[in-house]
């Protein structure tokens, strides 16, 4: 029997009883939903305690692209935290042979959501008496480690039982930072972003969400629902967020003083968690709002508009980068910002900007658009990063980059592409490091942006290009390959682990192999560096890249899984039957698969290389082929002169007599037909 049986029959023999159990105790009921508790694209479902059935419990299981918040897990899973629904348990959950889910189990809040009574406004003293300090005592835990929640939001707050005596405020860890977020939560740092490239942010994003989240309660709507999300970034810049969001309420003089504090569009005034906890006590000179941007003591023309605001000159600039570029190239925006807004610094950057970009080509110019991001992210420090059809916030990109893949959006996937391959990030983030720090934007470090162009300058050998960016500025996401994909894939044993189940699941006809699968194991493994680029120096489908994907995996195994591995074998016969169809010698191809039937057995794709040793067979059998051709033809001239040369056959016969001759010719022609027929075929 070989190891390939063995390992069939003794997983058929004895089934896994713990699926859909977390830790030995949790289990998970997939056909138990429960929306209310749904995170973006990661469902709830109902948990229950096998060691206390009347813990009352819910699950949160990611999506396979979830990209969870790894800082503030870290301090959930080290403590309990007030204020704040309790993470219980944490770890990947089995459903399946290889169906294998990231799960968060947490204790259900015993009362209902609270936004269905935000339907009807809440009383200030409901608000400021009872949310506001619960909240805050949530944040105090978290902001002094710049950790913020990012998903203050109505709709995720609860109360803690029946008879509403508190409220607890639900998860924000499960989903990308800012993600699940209504736009109007969001502040200008990140409101213009892709919903998905709002990142982490920071704890002044959580100030601004509360201040919302007052407003929201206290109206009994979710503020300005009427404008779209576009209209609702620029009114905010052109009002400032207390007076477009307060806008027909009737508020005291205590909530409008708190509410300025929290929706204070410059991040520096805004108030913080210490100030927030005591602002009735320590708030002298209570703050002022104005619009949502500084204004310049000039205007200038854009689009035949005219502009005081750089942030809303910048967002107009996003949307006609070619009449943009015209401006920049006129050398009026650089004039402007040094006399309007008396920031000579920024004027001397713009004015490179356009210096550098003279005598390109017009028409044939990815310098017009990177010359415009450049400057955009100059009028806008605080803003997101955009070019094309990219916009992220602060660490927002490598969430980005994980949707984009997922729902497969080719023109977000080229622009990132661009962005990263061109060196305009990596110029940007090089130009932050020697700036003011207020001026720094945060968007990307300059490791991964220094790493991610490294990767780009070999986009189309495995292991490099975006799908290696994507683990580099991911660390934590699973395996998005097509074989591991669902299996919640982290690390190379996992990965070995999963892809031998799947190849022996389907006789080694799946492929281990792709752009993702090389980019994960380059992006997880050292060593293998040099085996890659042979991969991807090799012409497809030839012997060498064979041979070439095999040692790859030869070499994990090795690293990651030193034992047999029946599937990745059969695997390996599925790329080696094509290649030992190209030995011309029977006698040698027999040999050949008689050794590889042996390794084989071994479960190693070392002993399988070493066996066959096919590149060195391929070489002799050619070289063989090749000489058996020379005396195939030798021996045909040898027949052809044997059959027209009568006189001299006579003359032979006559002296040596016939049969002499006779013996000659039949030796040759079995020679011959020997060559041919018994060694070579074909």
């Amino acid at each position: 029997m070989t190891v390939t049986e063995e390992t069939i029959l003794r997983e058929d023999a004895n089934p896994d009883k713990s699926e859909g159990l977390l830790n030995g105790r949790f289990r998970v009921d997939l056909s138990a939903r429960l929306n209310t508790f749904d995170t973006g694209m990661n469902q709830a479902f109902k948990v229950t305690d096998i060691r206390n059935s009347d813990a009352d419990l819910f699950a949160i299981v990611a999506n396979p692209y979830n990209v969870h918040r790894k800082s503030l897990l870290a301090v959930m899973e080290s403590r309990t935290i007030p204020g704040m629904i309790d993470l219980r348990a944490r770890g990947p959950v089995t459903f399946g042979p290889a169906d294998i889910r990231d799960t968060f189990v947490f204790d259900r809040p015993k009362g209902a959501r609270v936004v269905p009574d935000a339907e009807n406004p809440l009383s200030e003293k409901q608000v400021l008496e009872k949310i506001l300090p619960s909240i805050t005592e949530t944040l105090l835990i978290l902001h002094p480690g710049e950790i913020p929640h990012r998903g203050i939001r109505a709709d995720n707050l609860f109360y803690t039982d029946e008879s509403r005596r508190g409220v607890l405020l639900g998860e924000g860890v499960t989903a990308p930072g800012g993600s699940v977020q209504p736009a109007v939560y969001e502040p200008l740092e990140s409101a213009s972003a892709h919903v998905f490239g709002r990142g982490d942010g920071l704890p002044g994003h959580d100030i601004y969400a509360l201040g919302v989240l007052i407003v929201h309660l206290l109206g009994g709507v979710l503020p300005r629902a009427d404008l779209s999300d576009e209209d609702l970034y620029v009114q905010k810049l052109e009002r400032g967020s207390y007076t477009l969001l307060t806008e027909g309420l009737a508020l005291s003089s205590r909530v409008a003083e708190l509410l300025r504090g929290a929706l204070q569009d410059n991040p520096y005034r805004r108030w913080d968690v210490t100030m927030l906890a005591h602002w009735r006590e320590v708030v002298n000179d209570p703050p002022k709002q104005g619009p949502g941007d500084r204004i310049a003591t000039g205007s200038i023309i854009f689009d035949e508009k005219e502009f005081l605001s750089p942030r809303l000159l910048a967002h107009a600039m996003k949307k006609k980068p070619g009449n943009a570029y015209q401006l920049l190239e006129s050398d009026k925006l650089s004039t402007w910002t040094r006399n309007a807004l008396h920031d000579a610094e920024t004027a001397d950057e713009i004015s490179d900007i356009a210096l550098s970009q003279t005598g390109a080509a017009p028409g044939h110019r990815r310098n017009e658009m990177t010359a415009v991001a450049r400057a955009c992210s100059l009028l806008d420090p605080r803003g997101v990063f955009w070019f094309r059809d990219v916009s992220f916030a602060r660490s927002g990109l490598g969430n980005l980059l994980v949707n984009a893949i997922q729902m497969d959006m080719a023109s977000i996937k080229s622009a990132i592409a661009e962005l990263l391959e061109s060196g305009l990030l990596l110029s940007v983030v090089i130009n932050d490091s020697v700036g003011p720090i207020k001026k720094r934007r945060g968007w990307i470090s300059y490791a991964d942006a220094s790493h991610c162009f490294e990767h780009m300058k070999s986009k189309s050998d495995p292991g490099f290009g975006l799908e290696r960016c994507l683990y580099e500025l991911n660390p934590d996401v699973a395996c998005l390959s097509s074989i591991t994909l669902g299996s919640n894939v982290r690390n190379m044993r996992q990965f070995i682990d999963i892809i031998e189940k799947k190849l022996l699941s389907s006789g080694g006809s799946d492929n281990p192999f792709d752009r993702h699968s090389a980019a994960f194991i380059a992006a997880k493994s050292r060593g293998v560096g040099k085996i890659l680029i042979q991969i991807g120096s090799a012409e497809p489908e030839s012997v060498t890249e064979a041979v070439a994907r095999l040692a790859l995996f030869s070499a994990l195994q090795n690293m990651y899984h030193p034992a047999p591995l029946p599937g990745l074998c059969l695997w390996a016969e599925a790329v080696l039957r094509p290649v030992f169809g190209k030995i011309r010698s029977r006698l040698r191809r027999e040999i050949i698969e008689q050794r590889f039937e042996i390794a084989k057995k071994s479960g190693s794709l070392e002993n399988i290389l070493s066996a066959t040793d096919i590149q060195r067979q391929l070489k002799a059998d050619e070289k063989e082929y090749s000489q058996a051709l020379t005396m195939a033809a030798m021996t045909e001239k040898t027949a052809a002169h044997l059959e027209h040369a009568v006189e001299e056959r006579k003359m032979a016969a006559a002296r040596y007599g016939s049969w002499i001759t006779a013996v000659l010719a039949i030796a040759s022609l079995a020679t011959s037909m020997m060559v041919s027929s018994l060694y070579f075929i074909g």
